[in-house]
């Protein structure tokens, strides 16, 4: 027993605590990096027409476009008294697609390291004797014979037995952090780019009387 001690000292505890927190910080930093990833492949593509010094690559955002048709209500002045139409126009929205699409940005928030080290070492000794003796007895004459029959046995033995066992538990969890300020005010920027663009002058409706249409005012 008196080896554990020195064995416990002999583990390399720097390692076993500090092997997870440097794989912890290359998941951040992988996390990071997919992160940059995702933005350049899904909501940016490269501008050719880039001609900056330094050998710096120019983006441009990655635009999506919607068309729809919009109910609108306009005052007809040429009549008297002016009235209101309804005009269906043909409309396209144009969105940035990093304005719509969720991005990820994975933060490790908490990390939980347990590490259990066993030592158990059993020794056992047994040690057994066994003794037979027989004795024969013969009188003859003025003499007297005996004889010894005898067995001796003797039996040791030794058994030492050391169980080392260890268990390394890991528990990390992950939440989807909020995004940096400066990709915030990038996505705001993009965000005031979006417009509804009419296609047409539109169609004139007639919408029943007490209905609205159900579009909004204006022209676009």
């Amino acid at each position: 027993m008196a080896n554990i001690p020195a064995e416990l000292r002999a583990l390399p505890l720097e390692h076993v605590v500090g092997s997870p927190l440097v794989a912890a910080i290359k998941a951040q930093a992988l996390a990071a990096k997919t992160t940059v990833d995702f933005i350049k492949e899904v909501g940016l593509k490269e501008d050719t027409s880039w001609t900056a010094e330094d050998d710096k690559t120019g983006y441009e955002a990655r635009y999506v476009e919607f068309k729809f048709d919009r109910v609108i209500e306009e005052r007809d002045t040429s009549t008297d008294p002016p009235k209101t139409v309804h005009k269906v126009v043909p409309s396209k929205l144009t969105v940035p697609l990093l304005s719509i699409v969720p991005i990820p940005y994975i933060r490790i928030s908490d990390m939980t390291i347990d590490f259990e080290y066993h030592i158990r070492d059993v020794e056992t000794s047994e040690s057994t004797s066994e003794t037979n003796i027989s004795t024969n007895a013969k009188v003859g004459g003025w003499f007297y014979k005996v004889q010894l029959k005898g067995s001796f046995t003797y039996r040791t033995a030794n058994k030492r037995e050391t169980d080392r066992r260890s268990t390394l538990k890991i528990t990390v969890n992950a939440v989807q952090d909020e995004i940096p300020e400066g990709l915030a005010r990038v996505l705001d920027m993009l965000s005031e780019a979006m417009k509804v663009v009419p296609l047409s002058e539109g169609t004139v409706i007639t919408v029943p009387a007490g209905g609205s249409g159900g579009g909004g005012s204006g022209g676009g």
